[in-house]
């Protein structure tokens, strides 16, 4: 869960205990994800590994620079390998935001049956935003992946 602590998070609070001094970004965590997996296929380790976002990428991200929606992510968003992505408040409380999601072509359609949002429904249509759950098989697991918005009283 990078939460946007990629390329900053310009929230950070003194005291919080999280690291002021992290310094990575989106290449660093897909080098680091793709060359973990290269060492489990060369060392011919049954282990399972897999590329999860569970939301928040448009929280703090010092990308976007204010930026409602989050025009400047959808290029990088896209090139990253992603088994499975779910969404966070901060993803669906702008409808300018969910307007950019659900454009022809857009992340949305991007993601397809990656993207799991089990209780979050476009008001338009009644429909489910993303899939409803999305099962990960791999060498040693199965894992049943359901991605639920909870609510936070404090947004």
């Amino acid at each position: 869960d990078i939460h946007s602590s990629v390329d900053g998070n310009g929230r950070r609070e003194e005291g919080s205990g999280e690291d002021d001094d992290e310094d990575f970004n989106f290449g660093d965590v897909l080098s680091y994800y793709q060359r973990l997996k290269g060492y489990f296929n060369e060392e011919g380790e049954k282990k399972d590994l897999w590329f999860v976002m569970n939301g928040g990428f448009v929280h703090g991200s010092t990308m976007l620079g204010g930026q409602d929606p989050p025009k400047a992510l959808i290029g990088t968003l896209e090139h990253m390998p992603y088994d499975l992505v779910s969404l966070g408040i901060d993803e669906v409380q702008s409808s300018k935001t969910v307007d950019l999601l659900q454009e022809p072509g857009g992340l949305i359609d991007w993601w397809g049956p990656n993207l799991v949002t089990s209780n979050i429904l476009v008001n338009s249509t009644e429909h489910p935003l993303g899939y409803q759950y999305k099962i990960l098989k791999g060498n040693a697991a199965t894992i049943l992946s359901l991605g639920f918005l909870i609510e936070d009283e404090e947004e």
